[in-house]
């Protein structure tokens, strides 16, 4: 029988421009001060555990000010104090991160954002020549390495404000198959360390929260919901559609959505942007 070929696509910020050098392991030490750690705790634990599996050699965590002057330090700027820190690196662009390094003694992992640290990150990785392929652990990929040594002095920003995608039901949330939802934290998983994301926010299909939000309402003002063959059909389905002529729910579709807006703008009152989205379901 006659085999099809296989392609594994890769996904990658860009090619680094910098050069692997020496037998060097930064003394084994991840520096952060605590507010930072605190911002990319997951990120820096997948760090630590990727240096591990990948030289044998155990990484410790320091979280202490001030960083010191060697080690892997992972830096976040404020962009107000230090808009001047590197004309290079651009204050209003939350992905990019600003990788600098002796090659001996430090290498410094340096951004205005969480998103630029975690770039910074697997930026790195992805330069030692780690690989993600699919999510699970699995389809990983850690080289056996001697030194972690890199020298560098770049800005590594990605060509693409969107990068993201996802498969119509390909990470299904089905309890009774994957009562811990596994397969949706490996997806987020590869996809945070394959650097997807992005300054551009992909949604998707909304309409449905508002049947689940305000089914009750929706049930006692049948006038309200689509007007299907002369019938008015119920919200019980997540698929079902309303009557967008009518003054009153036009007042709870933008209560609705005005209020996803105020909480994310109380859970993160610094972010650059905020975006929801009012695209209508299937159906």
């Amino acid at each position: 029988m006659k085999m099809k070929p296989v392609f594994l696509l890769l996904f990658a910020i860009c090619a680094s421009g910098c050069k692997l050098s020496g037998q060097q392991l930064y003394d084994r030490i991840i520096r952060v001060d605590s507010s930072t750690y605190i911002l990319v705790k997951d990120p820096l634990l997948d760090f630590q555990y990727q240096l591990a599996k990948s030289t044998g050699k155990d990484f410790s965590i320091e979280n202490k000010k001030p960083l010191g002057d060697n080690g892997l330090q992972i830096i976040k700027l404020d962009p107000i104090a230090n808009a001047g820190y590197d004309k290079r690196l651009d204050p209003a662009n939350d992905d990019a991160v600003l990788i600098r390094s002796d090659g001996e003694n430090n290498l410094k992992i340096i951004a205005y954002s969480r998103q630029g640290l975690i770039n910074g990150i697997y930026t790195y990785l992805d330069t030692l020549g780690f690989r993600w392929y699919h999510p699970g652990e699995e389809w990983s990929y850690a080289p056996s390495l001697k030194s972690i040594g890199f020298k560098c002095d770049k800005v590594f920003k990605p060509d693409f404000g969107l990068r993201s995608f996802f498969g119509s039901y390909g990470t299904p949330r089905n309890r009774p198959i994957d009562p811990k939802f596994e397969v949706d934290q490996d997806w987020r998983i590869w996809s945070t360390r394959n650097r997807l994301g992005g300054s551009l926010v992909l949604k998707g299909h909304a309409w449905d929260g508002i049947v689940y939000s305000w089914h009750d309402y929706l049930i006692s003002h049948p006038d309200e919901m689509a007007l299907v063959k002369g019938v008015r059909v119920k919200p019980d389905n997540g698929n079902a559609k309303f009557c967008l002529s009518n003054n009153d729910f036009q007042k709870v579709f933008i209560n609705h959505f005005t209020a996803q807006l105020k909480k994310m703008m109380k859970d993160d009152p610094s972010a650059a942007q905020y975006v929801i989205s009012v695209e209508p379901s299937d159906g």
